[in-house]
């Protein structure tokens, strides 16, 4: 690749197609790595005395790649539960939000519970575009069920301010703002009481 440093006002050579080609390759497997650990960590979350030929049937991916992450899990340690647990990295949430072990049967179902009624009432008053199931997810790791159903409606108000004309990426990051703001103003009034 030919590149033009102006400041220089000189010509120099790049990286090659060969560099370019192995950087979005490696790219591509670290967040494959980083996808396949997530899975891993979220079935371990769910069910901690899992088998790891039912764990390898839960996460996605081709076995040898789970496999090698798993092994280099336990090779670093990441694969103690407990000291997962003490450490507070990346830590399993319950419905609650709150750190700890999602060991329950009933916490799964009110997430799903809780996971389905944002997406029934965000489907209700923003019909033309719905998050998927993962973000909600994400949103009720971060936020109590509350909050994220007020950001729901405020951002539904926004939406029906610009006639229906938000982007499922505007829509999606003016709720995550909503819910952040919000958490903020509560804290304030707490620190204020």
């Amino acid at each position: 690749m030919l590149l033009f440093d102006e400041d220089r006002q000189a010509m120099s050579l790049g990286n090659t197609v060969e560099e370019e080609e192995n950087a979005a390759t490696q790219s591509k497997e670290r967040s494959t790595a980083q996808r396949i650990e997530k899975e891993i960590w979220d079935t371990l979350c769910v069910e901690p005395n899992i088998t790891q030929g039912d764990l390898l049937k839960a996460v996605t991916g081709k076995n040898t790649a789970k496999l090698k992450i798993l092994q280099e899990m336990v090779d670093t340690g990441k694969g103690n539960t407990r000291a997962r647990r003490q450490s507070h990295a990346l830590p399993c949430r319950g419905a609650s939000g709150k750190a700890g072990s999602m060991t329950t049967i009933q916490e799964v179902k009110a997430r799903g519970e809780e996971r389905a009624a944002i997406l029934s009432q965000w489907h209700e008053l923003i019909p033309s575009w719905t998050p998927a199931a993962s973000q909600c997810d994400v949103w009720l790791e971060r936020h109590a069920f509350a909050t994220v159903i007020y950001a729901v409606r405020e951002t539904a108000k926004k939406n029906l301010k610009m006639n229906g004309q938000m982007t499922p990426d505007h829509l999606t990051r003016f709720a995550s703002k909503v819910m952040n703001s919000h958490v903020d103003r509560q804290k304030q009034l707490l620190v204020a009481a």
